[in-house]
């Protein structure tokens, strides 16, 4: 069994998988030795990890991590991966960005692949049916878009995501969220188009905290999988422990 560790800016995600089996997953503010204590207890037959962190971890919790599980891995360019990776620089690649590529090669095999992750930032991934990693793009996300706004402008206010039938506002605060969210829709709808125009046959796939909206409207365009870095980080474990 494994245990798969993805540790972002603003919280980390922690799953259990047996084999391809997604068993349980949690998010939480920050990672600490009771947690992993916890699921060793309640899941005896974890014996590999593999952390995916953006931040230093925890002495307790590296020491934890060393001396507990019979294969640890933390990610990082020099890890082996079942795809190629053909970016001029791998080793400034962010780990959730190489671990949804593998997890959209492990579930879609032999086809191009278009990876949303719609986050903090919004990035574009593209993966070939030869297992190909060609690289991709990197956009501000909803609520940084939104931010921005409010922070390089004196008098336009904070706005978060809404719901309207309208495509142009009727005052300052509706003008702001249809902006951003129809400006973003069609960012992402005009980068599927593009790419489709290389990659005919291209599937898209999205996943990240902001799912559910590109999920309603995009919903003819992509296929949806909330836990697709989880999965890619457990293909990447399970890869380098064959």
């Amino acid at each position: 069994m494994n245990l798969v560790i993805d540790t972002g800016n603003t919280s980390t995600k922690i799953a259990v998988f047996n084999g391809d089996e997604l068993l349980e997953h949690h998010q939480r503010e920050r990672l600490v030795v009771g947690e992993l204590e916890k699921l060793k207890e309640n899941y005896p037959d974890i014996n590999s990890l593999i952390i995916s962190s953006v931040v230093r971890q925890d002495e307790q919790v590296n020491k934890f991590c060393r001396t507990n599980f019979d294969h640890f891995i933390r990610l990082n360019y020099e890890t082996k991966l079942p795809i190629k990776v053909l970016c001029e620089t791998p080793q400034t690649l962010g780990n959730d960005r190489i671990a949804d590529v593998v997890g959209v090669w492990k579930h879609f095999p032999n086809q191009d692949v278009l990876v949303i992750d719609a986050g903090s930032c919004i990035t574009y991934d593209l993966i070939t049916a030869s297992g190909e990693y060609l690289g991709g793009n990197i956009s501000p996300g909803l609520t940084m878009r939104f931010r921005a706004l409010n922070n390089f402008t004196d008098q336009l206010p904070l706005v978060s995501r809404g719901e309207s039938s309208r495509v142009l506002g009727k005052n300052t605060n509706e003008a702001i969220m249809l902006g951003v969210q129809h400006g973003l829709t069609q960012e992402v709808k005009g980068m599927i188009t593009s790419v489709k125009q290389d990659y005919p046959n291209l599937k898209t796939v999205i996943t990240g905290g902001d799912l559910p909206f590109f999920e309603k409207e995009l919903k003819n365009l992509i296929f949806a999988d909330p836990f697709l870095t989880l999965k890619g980080l457990n293909e990447i474990l399970n890869y380098n422990a064959r």
